[in-house]
């Protein structure tokens, strides 16, 4: 058996490393070489949960000591009289590290123990050929032609993006101890994540900005650093000075900025799902993990989480039915995927909500109160369908609420008025 995988990042790695260790014979096609891939524009500033470090330690592959303990909330804005504060601590720590540092070490692992690897650029015209010479061709790479072989899945899928996005690595801001993610929520404009970001030089912070179209902070991105370095630092310093005093406080002005010009990346996403598999003309099939099966606003970032869920998905299903890899293969792992990416999809889309849901306010409020609840929805993170069972309708919220002993007044009003129009 003979496995062929597309794509380097992640998903793709995992998988490679995945068979491997199972010894099914793979060919990891890769864009770049690992020193390629260390010197490349930052391609995300992703969070590694805790379910994705355990990955990486069944797989060999934790080679990043320390790590996050919890969520450090904040939520503002909104008609709240005084922002919300409140930590949530997880179960197991999360890793964030420079994920061009990541994947070159983690291809390198893959090659050092005898994997192969070609590189160059895969278009979709290459498929065919490629599935003769492999029993099995995965893709995980959600770009160019490749995305057009998998049907949009409408029903999953948003039409534009819900947030534009800001992020970089910054040198002169002290991270917080114990070592957690900030997570600031502004109501109605924007999220702000600060993160302890391991990279090549050391741990600095990344801030991660969500804007939502239209508001305040948009001016943000009509500011390109590679254009003016100190008026881009200056706009991101100003906005930090005027929304976050608790984060101001822990910057060094004077050593405040972009660490490079290779470190910042600035766009938008379009939550989309597609079908994660496909027919090529000689009727062979090819898999889609990671991006290209499901892209996901990163608001809670669940990349990551969903493109190595996917990698294990597929590697066991190769591992107990190789009698074929035929549609009915194709369907089982399609569905099997889709019982974390479904749910991943389903809380992340619903937590970008612009004013947020009834249930979303109503949760957030009795966090801010409850370390129970507050320990379960930072860890849960790890875990999106634990956070989306709760989420999924305003009465499973209001159940939790209750048996918790608090009160919904958000959801019941919302209830309230849905019953008058019914």
């Amino acid at each position: 058996m003979k496995i062929g995988v597309i794509g380097a990042g992640a998903g793709g790695l995992h998988l490679g490393l995945f068979l491997q260790k199972h010894g099914v014979e793979t060919m990891l096609f890769s864009e770049r070489t690992p020193d390629e891939i260390r010197s490349s524009r930052l391609p995300n500033t992703a969070i590694h949960w805790h379910n994705v470090v355990s990955h990486d330690r069944e797989l060999g592959v934790d080679h990043w000591e320390g790590g996050q303990v919890c969520n450090y909330f904040w939520v503002g804005g909104g008609g709240l009289p005084e922002p919300l504060v409140f930590q949530g601590n997880f179960k197991a720590k999360s890793q964030i590290v420079d994920n061009r540092m990541y994947c070159a070490t983690l291809l390198e692992d893959y090659i050092k123990r005898g994997g192969a690897v070609s590189y160059g650029h895969i278009q979709a015209d290459d498929l065919t050929g490629l599935s003769e010479k492999h029993d099995l061709v995965v893709i995980s790479s959600g770009r160019g032609s490749l995305t057009e072989l998998f049907p949009r899945v409408p029903e999953y899928s948003l039409t534009k993006p819900q947030r534009l996005l800001c992020t970089g690595i910054y040198r002169g801001i002290t991270n917080r101890e114990p070592e957690g993610l900030g997570i600031n929520f502004l109501i109605g404009t924007g999220e702000f994540y600060e993160m302890p970001y391991l990279t090549f030089d050391g741990k600095h912070t990344a801030l991660f900005i969500f804007i939502v179209p239209g508001g305040s902070w948009e001016v943000l991105m009509g500011n390109r650093y590679d254009d003016d370095p100190k008026k881009f630092n200056a706009t991101v310093l100003g906005l930090i000075t005027e929304h976050f005093p608790h984060i101001r406080e822990r910057i060094r002005e004077t050593e405040f900025g972009l660490r490079s010009n290779l470190d910042i990346l600035q766009g938008s996403i379009t939550p989309t799902v597609r079908r994660a598999y496909a027919q090529l003309p000689n009727g062979k099939y090819v898999i889609a993990i990671g991006d290209l099966h499901a892209v996901n606003d990163p608001l809670t970032g669940q990349g990551v989480g969903c493109a190595t869920n996917g990698a294990f998905v597929v590697g066991q299903a190769i591992l107990d039915d190789g009698l074929a890899f035929d549609e009915r293969f194709c369907k089982r792992v399609e569905e099997q995927m889709w019982s974390w990416t479904g749910d991943a999809t389903a809380w992340n889309n619903y937590m970008l909500q612009v004013p947020p849901a009834p249930n979303t306010v109503d949760l957030i409020l009795a966090a801010a109160k409850n370390q129970t609840l507050a320990d379960a929805f930072a860890d849960n993170f790890a875990a999106p369908t634990k956070n989306w069972n709760v989420m999924a309708t305003l009465e499973r919220s209001r159940n939790l609420l209750h048996m918790l002993g608090m009160g919904s007044p958000m959801i019941d009003a919302a209830l309230t008025s849905k019953a008058g129009t019914a």
